[in-house]
């Protein structure tokens, strides 16, 4: 009878000390998978600025190019040579 009552208490012992750890493993899972997501969400953005800050260097590269520089100042800042007429073509 001794020995039954000493495996009950045994075993509500066990079960108590994993009640009390499970749930703190359990959100510890959660927090990783959180930190998992946020992760590759971070990795996105990194490849998309690493892309970006690569079209921004060839563009500042094109622009040592004589070509580039004048169909800058043509084409976004309307500028002309001394002399020069511009025509528009209209639909």
């Amino acid at each position: 009878m001794k020995s039954d009552y000493n495996k009950v208490l045994i075993i509500l012992f066990v079960l108590g000390i994993n009640s009390s750890f499970v749930p703190k493993i359990y959100r510890s899972f959660i927090k990783v998978e959180k930190l998992n997501t946020n992760l590759k969400v971070l990795k996105e953005e990194k490849k998309d600025i690493l892309k970006s800050i690569n079209t921004y260097e060839e563009k500042k590269e094109k622009l040592n190019i004589n070509y580039y520089k004048e169909e800058i100042a043509r084409n976004y800042l309307k500028m002309v040579k001394p002399g020069e007429q511009i025509y528009k073509v209209i639909k």
